[in-house]
């Protein structure tokens, strides 16, 4: 491997007055090249080789302390929306204090009032295991964009409400969480809202329907789009606090006031507390409809056995 590396840097500097340390390792003016001492986990510094720290967004320094990076990172991004603060923080922090293995992560920062995404490459110098060497890159103009496509590809663009595909995720992620609830919600009679009154009212009720269910959201309580006119909610809370949600939900949607009509506003719900967790989705739309058929603009609530 050697003879190579010998035999290219030669041809490089001959041939067309290129540098390899200089030109091209070092020369990217787009990333800094940093090493660490790792030997105390607890201590990590980022020592700068080449070029700047404020090529990746942060002050001029000839290093910066990885606790220090760590209360610049911004957990307002979308990625951690989409899986929840207290995991994407559990993210984070595995993969940068995980030496053991290549380093390969991208991280927003905030400083100074500018957010920069930095992404780092790291490994283990093989002849010293204590030294950690690493590439941070300003990949921010890559990353405004794929965040926004990120976005779009897990909220519904109408109610910016999560999607079903953001659903099924955050199920997969979290069915195994205590205190699970599904709640299926639908507007009823939407469809004689859009034939009678237009889409546009139609659209409106979605909008103001989802501006009702957002005031009831945390970080890990969230209520999805499926499609239509059709809502499902994903909580995990005591059924007491949950049956006092719904009952807020009902009473809340018949203040809904809608453009050109004065048709009173209305959901049914169907509730189901998970056990055996199994095809609880189902299980809510089926009570659901026992809510419709009970005469509508109620819940039908049952813990799955």
């Amino acid at each position: 491997m050697e003879k190579y590396f010998k035999q290219a840097q030669k041809n490089l500097k001959n041939k067309y007055g290129v540098d390899v340390i200089d030109d091209i390792i070092l020369g990217s003016k787009d990333r800094v090249l940093l090493y660490a001492d790792i030997s105390n986990k607890e201590d990590i510094h980022l020592h700068v080789i080449s070029n700047s720290l404020k090529l990746v967004g942060l002050s001029e320094s000839d290093q910066i302390s990885m606790k220090e990076l760590m209360n610049l990172i911004d957990y307002s991004n979308k990625y951690a929306e989409v899986s929840g603060i207290t995991e994407y923080k559990k993210y984070i922090i595995n993969e940068l204090h995980n030496f053991d293995k290549s380093m390969n992560i991208t991280i927003p920062v905030i400083h100074k009032n500018l957010r920069t995404w930095i992404h780092f490459d790291g490994f283990k110098v093989e002849s010293n295991q204590n030294i950690y060497a690493l590439f941070a890159t300003n990949i921010t103009e890559l990353m405004e964009h794929e965040e926004e496509l990120y976005e779009k590809t897990h909220k519904d663009s109408l109610t910016k409400l999560f999607n079903k595909y953001a659903f099924d995720y955050h199920y997969g992620l979290r069915y195994h969480m205590d205190h699970l609830h599904i709640l299926y919600i639908d507007i009823d009679d939407f469809k004689n809202i859009n034939d009678q009154y237009s889409h546009h009212v139609g659209n409106e009720a979605l909008i103001k329907m989802s501006h009702v269910l957002k005031q009831y959201e945390t970080e890990h309580n969230k209520f999805y789009r499926l499609g239509g006119d059709e809502f499902v909610g994903l909580f995990f809370e005591q059924t007491e606090k949950v049956l006092h949600v719904a009952n807020d939900i009902l009473s809340k949607t018949k203040q809904i006031e809608l453009p050109k009509t004065s048709k009173r506003f209305s959901v049914s719900m169907g509730i189901i507390k998970g056990t055996v967790k199994n095809d609880l989705v189902r299980k809510a739309d089926d009570l659901l409809y026992q809510a419709k058929n009970n005469g509508k603009d109620q819940f039908v609530f049952e813990i799955e056995v």
